[in-house]
């Protein structure tokens, strides 16, 4: 512990008792306003819990990855997939759009209310925040005539890539290639992203569902403030007026932009069910004293909530629970498949170069 000092311990509760201010501070932009309703009954409906995981290896001359996405309803998908990738552009936010497209994937394939874990709004940039699409803005030009058919063309042909997924799903599990955009040259960031949005669109097809266990920034304020979050908030109106954290849920609305970069695309792609989505929101805790959580829908949230408050345990819906634990890949199952493909490669000496860690003189020890 000798990182801990007598001055450290003076500060934090400082630090604490800031933030505490600031949410006090803004309850007063929201307590007109703030309705915490009772939980509606349960409804018996089959549902898939849907969570990824993604794990990665840098070596010095490749970047080796795998993602992981499993939904878990009355029997479990699975979707896994390894590869490299390059060019070394953008990689963390690409390797995860992999991760969640083939999530959306899952959802598409389940024969049940899809309940992601995550928010529906941040997947799909309907909020105003420091947007990773800005990562793209150099690989797409929707002024070239030449990108956007290339696009057009790759929109179409994921339809047909789609089925030969599902067809293999049948059985519950497939550890084909799955991101089809890897298998391009031309503009291959981009088509990735095209990839991301199609997959999406095939799944709002459906009632969707999606909870976000963490929220760091405030979507309840007119003003948008990243040193307060929205959770922190609700959990103190509901315990002033209640005197305890009480179950229940908290309807709101966003005021979103309806045109931007993605919507053009959207639009160019005919990607109709997102041109025309609306998504729902609310603050809900599933049981006295348990975390409150934010939920999203692409309908309204009295459709879904008594699909999801039945299936709550410790306040947190089981099959999200469950399909985290099934995706989650973990440190030292990442080092197993690299050595697993590195024993695969060994009278393949000219890969070395590639394959180096440029760390193994300090992991050893």
């Amino acid at each position: 512990m000798r990182r801990l000092s007598d001055s450290l311990f003076r500060e934090f509760p400082k630090r604490l008792e800031n933030i505490l201010e600031n949410v006090r501070r803004a309850i007063e932009d929201v307590e007109v306003s703030f309705n915490w309703k009772e939980l509606p009954n349960p409804e018996d409906y089959r549902v898939y819990g849907i969570d990824g995981s993604r794990s990665m290896e840098k070596r010095c001359g490749a970047i080796v990855y795998a993602v992981s996405s499993v939904g878990v309803g009355d029997k479990i998908l699975e979707l896994h997939d390894i590869s490299v990738i390059e060019p070394f552009k953008h990689v963390e936010k690409r390797v995860e759009l992999h991760m969640q497209t083939n999530e959306a994937r899952i959802g598409v394939f389940s024969n049940g209310l899809p309940l992601l874990d995550g928010s529906l709004s941040n997947l799909l940039f309907l909020i105003e925040k420091p947007k990773l699409t800005e990562l793209w803005r150099e690989e797409i030009d929707l002024s070239d005539e030449k990108t956007v058919r290339i696009m057009q063309d790759f929109k179409n042909d994921l339809d047909d890539w789609l089925e030969g997924i599902k067809e293999d799903m049948k059985s519950g599990l497939t550890q084909r290639k799955t991101l089809l955009s890897r298998e391009r040259e031309d503009r291959r960031i981009a088509l990735e992203f095209v990839e991301y949005l199609h997959a999406y669109d095939r799944l709002l097809e459906k009632v969707v569902v999606s909870i976000a266990k963490n929220v760091y920034e405030s979507r309840l304020l007119r003003e948008n403030d990243y040193r307060i979050t929205d959770q922190a908030v609700v959990d103190y109106l509901v315990n002033e007026r209640f005197g305890f954290e009480k179950s229940g849920y908290f309807k709101f609305s966003y005021d979103v932009k309806r045109e931007g970069w993605v919507k053009e695309l959207a639009k160019i792609l005919e990607l109709k069910n997102l041109i025309k989505l609306k998504v729902h929101p609310c603050y809900v805790r599933f049981r006295d004293y348990g975390n409150v959580y934010l939920l999203e829908s692409n309908v309204e949230v009295e459709r879904v909530l008594p699909k999801v408050v039945g299936l709550e345990v410790n306040g947190y819906p089981f099959p999200l629970i469950h399909a985290h634990r099934y995706s989650e890949i973990k440190k030292r199952e990442m080092r197993a498949i690299m050595i697993a493909l590195m024993n695969a490669l060994a009278d393949r000496t000219e890969f070395r170069i590639l394959l180096k860690h440029p760390r193994s003189n300090l992991e050893r020890f």
